[in-house]
């Protein structure tokens, strides 16, 4: 294996897996490392290699429906799956912080205690 397809798979493992690994013998290797982890990202644009793709002001659904996750998971007793069911139910954050107490204790592992602690919190 020659030594540049090492340092491709360094580079790769440094920059898109972020497990920094690049090593060099002296500074003119460093600045070859630079010119071919350079050439390796020009391809490589997107959430997945660092550097996001410009949305120009749009948030993707998958990307928006993560975040109102990581909202809801915010709150005590809600992890994972119940904030899956909420947003399923209600469909955005506004109708699930708008819900009554007897809604939300329709949601299945979600009592009614655990409802009016929720809506206590939101108020």
């Amino acid at each position: 294996m020659s030594r540049e397809a090492i340092q491709g798979a360094l580079i790769t493992l440094t920059l898109i897996y972020k497990i920094p690994l690049l090593r060099s013998r002296s500074p003119v290797e460093t600045a070859k490392l630079i010119l071919y982890a350079a050439k390796q990202m020009s391809n490589k644009v997107g959430p997945r290699y660092g550097y996001p793709r410009p949305r120009h002001g749009r948030i993707n659904l998958q990307r928006k429906q993560k975040m109102q996750i990581h909202v809801l998971q915010g709150f005590p007793g809600i992890g994972l799956v119940r904030s899956k069911l909420l947003l399923e139910k209600f469909g955005a954050l506004q109708a699930v912080f708008n819900a009554s107490s007897r809604e939300l204790s329709e949601i299945p592992g979600v009592g009614k205690s655990s409802a009016e602690k929720f809506i206590n919190l939101l108020h």
